[in-house]
């Protein structure tokens, strides 16, 4: 199976996602410098230990993350209240090792969700529905 191949049969199993009951937690991963829309596949490189832990967190549950965009881009670890209120909820597609230790990820917004807003982050990487 290639790339290409791959890359269908994920987002069959995304289109069938549509029905999805967000749970009252999800991981959370602060981004910088982009701000997330429907109908984007976002390629994420995910370096940071926050981030990492988000990305595994999610993998391991229902491949649902939200994605907040961080307020100063250059801030390597910012804390909550750093992060924007209003973030998008996606679906992780596709995530890859790279050699230097990071990882790429795929993620896509997940149809008919939209934007959320959160009440608190505990612990960093986990979102509470407000």
């Amino acid at each position: 199976m290639d790339f290409e191949d791959s890359l269908d049969a994920i987002m069959e199993e995304f289109a069938e996602s549509r029905d999805i009951d967000i749970p009252e937690e999800l991981p959370l991963m602060a981004v910088r410098d982009v701000v997330v829309f429907n109908s984007m596949i976002l390629p994420l490189f995910v370096g940071r230990s926050r981030s990492t832990e988000a990305v595994n967190r999610a993998m391991e549950g229902n491949k649902l993350i939200i994605l907040v965009t961080q307020l100063d881009a250059a801030q390597d670890d910012p804390d909550p209240e750093e992060l924007y209120r209003v973030g998008m909820v996606c679906m992780i597609l596709r995530t890859l090792k790279m050699p230097d230790g990071r990882s790429r990820s795929w993620s896509r917004p997940c149809p008919g969700l939209g934007y959320v807003s959160f009440c608190a982050v505990i612990p960093a990487t986990s979102w509470t529905q407000s």
